[in-house]
């Protein structure tokens, strides 16, 4: 069965603007869980469904002729936060590396424990 979650499956329900994804992927290099946008809000099911053969299908589709410079990975952790509850981001390797995606995502750990602390 083919996971609901594919990148390909999201463009085909509407529920990924693949333009906007592209464009956030080129310019700021990542997407977590606390940077939804608009036709861009990921889970991590959706995330780690992610593959670059998809993206890349959906690039020749979409956008041809366009630049392609996204190489896709998926990154996750729970540093910072409560252990278990792990934040996950996709990224482009060619703007971002993973050690500074892995930052964002122990700020935004740290931040949503704030949060919770605050709000319990």
């Amino acid at each position: 069965m083919i996971s609901p979650y594919t990148l390909i499956a999201l463009v085909r329900r509407g529920e990924l603007n693949f333009e906007r994804f592209v464009e956030i992927l080129s310019t700021r290099g990542y997407i977590t869980e606390e940077t939804n946008e608009e036709g861009c809000g990921f889970g991590s099911s959706a995330m780690k469904a992610a593959y670059q053969e998809d993206s890349d299908a959906l690039f020749t589709v979409l956008l041809p002729g366009a630049l392609h410079n996204i190489t896709l990975s998926c990154v996750a952790t729970d540093e910072g936060g409560h252990p278990g509850a792990f934040a996950y981001a996709l990224f482009n390797t060619n703007i971002i590396d993973s050690k500074d995606v892995l930052a964002i995502l122990v700020e935004e750990n740290h931040e949503t424990n704030k949060w919770v602390e605050r709000n319990t």
